[in-house]
């Protein structure tokens, strides 16, 4: 037989040990599930290993979450992702990481200037997101900055101010 207090469904996520490093007790997290699909689902961290696991020469730490006000369609032993955050801040200038090119000590974009022509900027970045990063100096509000689209070739600009939450690895449970 076995019991189990649905009342407190947890969730055990592994992190990189780079990820695990900035998590602390208490820190807000989201949960997904596969098969809840469009829930996201709060949880808080409630224990953290001290113990690292190391499969395949890539360590990891556990991180238990415990999800608050779990549906009733929520099982035990459903495959989850987990995000938390590990720091947070509002009204601040973020841009895409693609846009941002580092090397060695020096952190530059590309700014749109008045003649069309793309400059190169030093600028110093502030938190860092899984795709955006907070720009804290070196940018005015309202420059535009040359972003790549991706992989297919071009550019596009963005710039401005908004809200900016840093979420630190993924993982299953």
């Amino acid at each position: 037989i076995t019991l189990t207090d649905l009342q407190t469904l947890q969730v055990v996520a592994g992190f990189a040990e780079t990820d695990a490093a900035k998590i602390e007790l208490g820190q807000p997290a989201v949960v997904t599930f596969n098969a809840l699909p469009n829930q996201n689902l709060n949880g808080k961290v409630s224990e953290i290993d001290v113990n690292s696991t190391t499969v395949s020469n890539v360590v990891t730490y556990n991180v238990t979450v415990s999800i608050e006000d779990a549906p009733a369609s929520l099982k035990p032993g459903m495959t989850a992702n987990v995000a938390i955050t590990t720091a947070e801040r509002d009204n601040v200038v973020e841009l895409p990481s693609t846009a941002i090119t580092a090397t060695g000590s020096s952190t530059t974009l590309n700014v749109l200037g008045s003649n069309g022509k793309a400059t190169p900027r030093t600028v110093t970045i502030g938190l860092k997101g899984d795709s955006e990063d907070e720009i804290t100096s070196g940018l005015a509000p309202g420059e535009k900055v040359v972003v790549p689209r991706g992989t297919a070739g071009g550019t596009t600009t963005a710039g401005g101010f908004g809200g900016f939450r840093l979420a630190g690895g993924l993982g299953g449970g």
